[in-house]
């Protein structure tokens, strides 16, 4: 192939490659399959940049499984970046649900205040009134993936064990938190 097609083809694939990742970077969701898809995707367009721009990228990794036993991987031209990205990809999911919950504020309050931000509702059911009451010795900070997982581990904030292990299910307007028998 003559150097100048090849040049145009390396070009075509880095800027294919930018604008992926700004796609990718702007409107990414909190989804662990769409991050294992964005390895593989920036993996394959990496290579694919790097068969036809770099004439001699090598890679050699090595390190012992066990004692007497050895892992190594080798790759060279657009197969060595592949395998970089692939092996360096790490991408972290942000945090798509955060709120504040106030000082003082009791289990039942603080629930609220995570359906309220979420726009559902969440009603609780087996507790006694003493363990829907309990507060908060200081203000917390939740930053999760989703609402559900911040009410899932809402109790660990609470002092000395004083919320009862419970689940979280869903309802038609929103969760119902009940108390596990133990």
């Amino acid at each position: 192939m003559p150097v100048n097609t090849q040049l145009v083809i390396g070009t075509v694939f880095a800027f294919i490659l930018i604008v992926f990742f700004m796609i990718a970077y702007f409107f990414s969701s909190n989804n662990p399959g769409q991050s294992n898809i964005l390895r593989v995707l920036a993996s394959v367009l990496a290579g694919s940049t790097g068969a036809f721009l770099t004439g001699g990228v090598v890679i050699e990794i090595s390190g012992p499984v066990s004692p007497g036993t050895n892992w190594a991987i080798s790759a060279a031209g657009g197969a060595a970046l592949f395998v970089l990205v692939w092996i360096t990809w790490h991408h972290k999911l942000k945090a798509a649900f955060k709120c504040t919950i106030p000082q003082g504020s009791n289990f039942n309050r603080a629930v609220d205040i995570i359906a309220a931000i979420a726009g559902k509702s969440a009603q609780s059911s087996g507790f006694s009134e003493s363990e829907l009451d309990q507060k908060l010795a200081r203000e917390i900070n939740i930053d999760t993936k989703t609402p559900r997982l911040a009410l899932e581990n809402l109790g660990r904030f609470f002092p000395n064990n004083s919320i009862p292990n419970y689940s979280v299910s869903d309802s038609s307007t929103g969760w119902v938190i009940t108390k596990n028998n133990s």
